[in-house]
């Protein structure tokens, strides 16, 4: 199935003004969290990448960021989370350390990934394949 729903969402949150971003973010996850529980029909990786961004906002605003975006997203929405949480910090809606800590998630989110990879190739007999 094709989607346009993470291209929706970054031209979305790319023409908001900063302070109209962190409510916004807030609408869209209770949106797709909706969705998911009554399971209407969303591209699912998007729509898991997206939320997990939209709770990751709002995590940093209430102080517990925590946990959020440890699922590995693709680069480009990364890419797209990265430049909103610049302009949200700029426009100081976010503390500076939150893309830091975006950051760190994303790494650990990473090495999790390769560490799957290695343990299911080495299960597999794959490894130097």
């Amino acid at each position: 199935m094709k989607s346009n729903l993470f291209d929706s969402f970054a031209h979305t949150v790319e023409n908001l003004p900063a302070k109209a971003i962190i409510p916004t973010l807030k609408r869209i996850g209770r949106m797709l969290e909706e969705d998911m529980v009554f399971q209407r029909q969303v591209p699912f990786d998007e729509a898991t990448s997206i939320l997990s961004f939209c709770k990751f906002v709002n995590g940093v605003r209430s102080g517990n960021p925590g946990g959020h975006m440890e699922q590995l997203v693709p680069q480009k929405h990364f890419e797209v989370y990265l430049q909103t949480m610049d302009r949200l910090i700029d426009a100081q809606e976010l503390p500076s350390g939150a893309r830091l800590e975006m950051d760190q998630q994303q790494e650990h989110a990473l090495k999790k990934a390769v560490a799957h990879f290695d343990a299911k190739q080495e299960m597999h007999g794959w490894e130097g394949r």
